[in-house]
């Protein structure tokens, strides 16, 4: 706050509201800036407006270059449909298959918050909680912990993500469980769940978040409409939905901008 006080004394009144980056993000582009010359150390990611028409001069058209933004979303499309593609072929058994949609779930979303670090040269990281048990202490009790994503920015843990291929009521409750361990083992983490199918009733949530202390900030899915078990996803394909894709990408770029603001 003393910050942008101080930054709107020296650029006017309105500067506060010009450097706001959550407006209408699919034609903003991601763009890291360094604000060293006003006494910044730390990066931060912003949005800057682009046209996202084209452009005419006296003598040629110039097409503006896609966004950071729009580029990542692009090719994790691309993956997504390259995954679901593959769910299709070859002939597996139930225990297979659901090994084999697990993993590419999770891969996936570690996977798009790494190459967000990467275009936009972040410190930005994910590590699948496999790989990165913590060890927590509840009542005198330890024990090794994890879910299935966790997100590091600037080596500080900060985020979580629960993978599924589909959500219904239990795999919900095991994660707001799952969260609620790390919370009451003092981590102050953002807490996910991305689900390529949607398998849960709206009020079943709801009832599950009042018991649960409203521990999971989000919950994103991938494609349209209901999971059916007659009709499972890798037998009857469904399109990704690029708004839903657009909604997670964009959620990631929004946790690292609340971390530095908090930070």
């Amino acid at each position: 706050m003393f910050v942008l006080q101080k930054l709107n004394f020296l650029f006017g009144s309105n500067f506060e509201n010009n450097i706001k980056c959550y407006i209408y993000p699919s034609i903003f582009t991601a763009a890291i800036v360094l604000s060293e010359k006003m006494g910044f150390h730390q990066k931060k990611i912003e949005f800057k407006k682009i046209s996202t028409e084209t452009e005419n001069s006296s003598t040629e058209q110039k097409k503006v270059d896609a966004s950071t933004f729009e580029k990542i979303v692009k090719e994790q499309k691309r993956k997504l449909e390259h995954i679901f593609e593959n769910w299709t072929k070859g002939k597996k058994t139930g225990g297979q298959m659901r090994h084999l949609r697990g993993g590419d779930v999770e891969s996936f979303v570690s996977d798009t918050v790494n190459l967000i670090g990467v275009m936009e040269k972040i410190d930005l990281q994910a590590k699948k909680g496999t790989s990165d048990m913590k060890m927590l202490k509840v009542n005198g009790i330890q024990k090794k912990h994890q879910v299935d994503i966790h997100i590091y920015l600037n080596s500080e843990f900060i985020a979580v993500i629960e993978c599924k291929n589909y959500l219904d009521k239990c795999f919900y409750e095991r994660a707001c469980d799952d969260f609620l361990a790390f919370k009451r083992s003092r981590y102050s983490l953002k807490n996910y769940v991305f689900s390529i199918e949607d398998s849960i009733k709206h009020e079943t949530i709801t009832f599950t978040n009042s018991l649960k202390e409203n521990i999971c900030d989000d919950i994103f899915y991938i494609v349209d409409g209901k999971r059916s078990s007659t009709k499972p996803l890798y037998q009857f394909r469904k399109k990704v939905n690029t708004k839903k894709l657009e909604r997670f990408i964009r959620s990631i770029y929004d946790l690292v901008n609340l971390s530095r603001a908090m930070s």
